[in-house]
């Protein structure tokens, strides 16, 4: 089952040592999707802790928008970044 991380806009992210056990218990893929007011951003794709935490260090205003994150832990289909 996947790990769904919500973050409300004007709430801080959650620190490096809570998403890296999120990662570590749901490491077949990460994903992201923020509203900048206007527009709903989705970036997928990241395969390592790395690149996932990068995903989320791309996000301008962090603290400031409404944020998901997706953690998968595959159940069904195969593990690649487009799923």
């Amino acid at each position: 089952m996947c790990l769904i991380i919500a973050k409300p806009q004007k709430v801080e992210l959650p620190p490096i040592d809570k998403l890296t056990n999120a990662w570590d218990n749901n490491k077949d893929g990460f994903g992201l999707a923020w509203s900048d007011g206007r527009v709903v951003h989705i970036r997928k794709g990241a395969m390592t802790l790395q690149s996932a935490l990068a995903l989320v260090d791309s996000v301008p205003n962090a603290r400031d928008v409404d944020m998901v994150m997706h953690f998968r832990f595959a159940t069904a289909g195969t593990v690649n970044p487009g799923n």
